[in-house]
């Protein structure tokens, strides 16, 4: 699917220019801002047209001589001089790294009155889109402040002397009211769920929970960039929503038909079909269920002494970041979810099911190394709590994990109609019980935490522990051109797959 009106737009430069000068293990560098100034500002003035028109200043410098450590800000404004909302993406590009200890450089964003917010992330060491389809509103104005942090423990800081990062940050593709639906081929599933929920237009507040007193301003079918294109989510009640399918013997509920028109799908329980064959016998599992929406309990890991183990894979016992928390090895409860999936959904289903969805098991950082046994915070939390904005895009690309089977994440959660430590009794994915999610929580150096959707529906609870045993309930997305028989979607008459 193509997008409107993509124009790139320089709104500041930063680079870190790394000169060779050490104490012991300690790299010191000039940190250089420019092309920048203390207020940049970016006027919307037109929609996909010279919209993201930014003003470029004088070189802005920091001290020379900064140790690990390091931290810095910049600060710039998005203003929309429109009357109506519009929607913009903010990107990392022209980026230059040859660091050797990448995983040191990370920033923070934080937007004020809507604007998207990112905690602690590795800078990506490719051009990388960092925020998808921000609303601004019409006559508003959004602040930015990016702070980049250079860290410092766990890492060998002369590895990087001499070394060098540069990039540029730009505001592109500001559209109205995004309203093209995706391909969907004609007489499949994914077309019959668009045609039976009517797609809203501007945007829902992810800062709220989606519950039966706000229905009206909540609930429904949004847009929002994903990894693949433009995603269309489902946001609100269980009562209200058209998004139950039957599939392969079971209940799901649709998350969103993703950017590539495929439908990911949360399980629901088991389903034996009625007599006429448009329900099952006992009709679709809702709010107080509990632990028939899941396939069983499981711990998440065992061991969780050690931070690798604070994923849905691990890596190794020693080495770098990305060594440790390499896509290597399963979890006990990725174990537990395959081995249901691939006793459950068997031929002719199993093709049926997109083999290379995209799961994000995000191990950004919000405070710690995630090293060996070094006390952690890991990011994904802010994002979903405060006035951070959930995001469908991995902020790491080795956090991305293709597969036919996953689980949820915090993110998928606050769009679904959740938020941080937040109850709602009201919306599809609270069942009455617990369950895992894929977003760590911390390493306190003793164990590791990882969220869950807690029985009361705030989707911030932790665990105490990665012993406990919590419900699991399998994400999959069914590939675009499936067909379907019967079915609207609704509570009484589901979407049939046969």
């Amino acid at each position: 699917m193509q997008r409107k009106g993509r124009v790139l737009h320089i709104i500041c430069l930063i680079a870190f220019l790394v000169m060779i000068a050490a104490v012991a293990t300690y790299a010191f560098f000039t940190a250089v801002f420019t092309g920048v100034e203390e207020d940049t500002t970016i006027t919307i003035r037109s929609v996909a047209g010279p919209a993201c028109n930014a003003v470029s200043g004088p070189q802005f410098a920091h001290p020379n001589n900064i140790a690990p450590g390091w931290s810095a800000t910049h600060t710039f404004t998005i203003s929309n001089a429109l009357d109506q909302t519009v929607y913009y993406n903010i990107m990392f590009t022209d980026v230059i790294n040859t660091f050797v200890n990448v995983e040191t450089l990370v920033f923070t964003l934080n937007g004020t009155n809507g604007g998207a917010s990112i905690s602690q992330t590795q800078i990506p060491e490719t051009d990388t889109t960092v925020v998808y389809n921000v609303a601004i509103p019409g006559n508003t104005t959004q602040t930015y402040t990016l702070r980049i942090d250079y860290l410092s423990a766990g890492f060998n800081q002369s590895d990087d002397i001499g070394a060098m990062f540069n990039f540029m940050i730009m505001v592109d593709n500001c559209t109205g009211n995004i309203t093209e639906i995706p391909i969907c081929p004609e007489g499949t599933l994914c077309e019959e769920i668009l045609e039976n929920n009517p797609i809203r237009t501007g945007g829902p507040n992810f800062l709220v929970v989606a519950n039966n007193e706000n229905r009206d301003q909540e609930e429904g079918v949004w847009q929002i960039q994903d990894e693949r294109g433009t995603s269309y989510i489902f946001r609100g009640t269980h009562q209200g929503l058209n998004n139950n399918v039957i599939f392969a013997g079971h209940q799901w509920k649709i998350l969103r038909i993703e950017g590539n028109a495929n439908i990911r799908m949360i399980y629901n329980g088991v389903c034996t079909l009625n007599a006429e064959g448009t329900n099952c016998i006992e009709g679709i599992n809702g709010n107080t269920t509990a632990e028939a929406t899941t396939i069983g309990n499981s711990t998440f890991q065992n061991p969780w002494n050690h931070n690798r183990f604070i994923g849905y894979m691990f890596g190794s016992e020693t080495g770098s970041f990305n060594e440790q928390h390499a896509n290597i090895n399963n979890s006990v409860v990725k174990t537990f979810v395959d081995n249901w999936f691939n006793t459950n959904i068997t031929a002719p289903y199993r093709n049926m099911v997109a083999d290379d969805t995209i799961f994000c098991i995000d191990r950004s950082l919000s405070s710690g190394t995630g090293l060996d046994r070094i006390e952690t915070q890991y990011g994904t939390r802010s994002r979903t709590q405060g006035d951070g904005l959930p995001l469908l895009v991995c902020p790491r690309e080795e956090d991305r994990l293709l597969l036919p089977v996953g689980m949820l994440n915090l993110d998928e959660i606050n769009i679904a109609g959740g938020r941080g430590n937040q109850p709602n009794n009201d919306f599809f994915l609270r069942t009455n019980n617990t369950f895992w999610t894929l977003s760590p929580g911390n390493y306190n150096g003793i164990n590791g935490t990882v969220h869950v959707l807690t029985q009361g529906g705030s989707l911030l609870g932790l665990t105490s522990g990665t012993m406990n045993q919590h419900g699991v309930r399998p994400v999959i997305s069914l590939r675009a051109t499936v067909e379907f028989s019967t079915g609207n979607g609704s509570l009484a008459t589901p979407f049939i797959v046969n």
